[in-house]
């Protein structure tokens, strides 16, 4: 009877190299918050838009800052335009939920009332890009929501 010992040594040794090596491409990349904010500002067309603080993420979303790791937040100048850009890093999974809770009912809330005076700027909100990347919750609300998805992408 031949023995397999060594067989399976270089079996379990490639499989494991072959998961060590193929770790880095496939692991959901943690974007530079920074470099993705300039990368905004520089590209995106966010004449509607001021930077949101922590203040007005509690206002519009009721979302405490220490609820959070780090956002982005790019709000409407004014209450007449629906246009934002929401980037969320959240503490855990579990958090993730609750805040996705919370950006989806205010996008309820800003539909219904868009949808009968502001007609235009409802159909940005029926096309917005809501989406979770790991523990990242991603919103944005604009003209150029699919540019602005394709920059957020590359830093992921």
């Amino acid at each position: 009877m031949k023995s397999y010992k060594r067989e399976y040594f270089i079996l379990v040794a490639v499989v494991l190299i072959t998961f060590i090596g193929l770790y880095n491409v496939l692991k959901i990349k943690e974007p530079d918050m920074e470099k993705l904010k300039t990368k905004i500002l520089d590209s995106a067309d966010l004449n509607n838009m001021v930077e949101g603080d922590a203040q007005r993420l509690r206002k519009l979303y009721y979302i405490n800052k220490n609820q959070v790791e780090d956002f982005i937040f790019f709000a409407p100048k004014t209450n007449m335009d629906a246009s934002e850009i929401l980037i969320l890093k959240a503490k855990s999974k579990e958090d993730l939920t609750e805040l996705k809770e919370k950006v989806e009912t205010r996008l309820e809330k800003s539909a219904s009332s868009f949808e009968s005076y502001r007609p235009e700027q409802y159909e940005l909100l029926k096309h917005k890009v809501l989406k979770v990347r790991g523990n990242y919750l991603i919103l944005i609300v604009s003209k150029s929501a699919s540019e602005i998805e394709e920059l957020i992408e590359e830093e992921f």
